[in-house]
């Protein structure tokens, strides 16, 4: 069988939802495994949003192998491996990420 070669890259974003976002990924076939670093706050979101995360990839042809989680200051710590449960349909895989937390911006 042949080796597949896994394509890497590493971004540094700054969100309006989630601030300053360090992101590792590493593609193997339609497998990704994501490491990914933001401030406290937004480390929590992102923790909490991976199930929808990965049904997100699902949805674009990727399988989430693995998701990690870290704040840059190392209160928040997370792991998980990607298995599909609550299969929805799905809009855009980052929409929710590009998006103001709830209170911030928007009309007075």
């Amino acid at each position: 069988a042949a080796v597949e070669r896994a394509w890497r890259t590493r971004i540094t974003l700054s969100l309006p939802a989630l601030g300053t976002v360090d992101a590792e990924l590493v593609l193997t076939g339609d497998k990704l495994v994501a490491r990914i670093k933001a401030g406290d706050a937004g480390a929590r979101r992102l923790a909490t949003d991976g199930p929808a995360f990965a049904r997100q990839l699902e949805a674009a042809g990727l399988a989430l192998a693995s998701l990690s989680v870290r704040s840059m200051d190392g209160s928040t710590d997370l792991a998980i491996s990607g298995e599909p449960n609550d299969r929805k349909p799905v809009r855009s895989p980052l929409e929710h990420l590009l998006r103001p937390a709830a209170g911030e911006g928007g009309a007075a």
